[in-house]
């Protein structure tokens, strides 16, 4: 099984050469189906770890790896759907920083009223 940093520079050196991940995993004497059954498994942890309430978990090294890239396939052609509030939701992402100098990153569906209760929160 590959790892995820490996799966990611696969990625990025295919993207630099313009070359396909086919012909970049022949190289490398690697079976595609690994190299694909991978990023798949690597997909779905991402995206179940994103959800509302959940803490994002950083790396205590130089190296943050990043997301595997959506598959093509899961993007929706078409005509898009409206999304539609009743409360004045919107998904946000916000950055601040308390007196004492901890900073942090908040992401998710908020409304006015909690936008409110954030700041006031954060300048204790």
């Amino acid at each position: 099984m590959l790892t995820r940093e490996e799966i990611l520079t696969n990625e990025d050196y295919c993207a630099e050469h313009k070359m396909s991940h086919k012909a970049r995993l022949a190289e490398l004497q690697i079976p595609f189906w690994d190299f694909y059954k991978a990023k798949k498994k690597y997909r779905e942890e991402d995206s179940s770890v994103e959800g509302p309430g959940q803490f994002v978990q950083l790396s205590s090294g130089r190296y943050v790896p990043g997301k595997i890239p959506t598959a093509r396939t899961t993007e929706r052609a078409g005509k898009q759907e409206k999304q539609t509030s009743s409360r004045g939701e919107s998904y946000l992402t916000i950055e601040l920083q308390t007196r004492c100098g901890t900073a942090m990153r908040i992401q998710g569906e908020m409304t006015p009223d909690y936008i409110k209760e954030l700041i006031s929160a954060s300048n204790v």
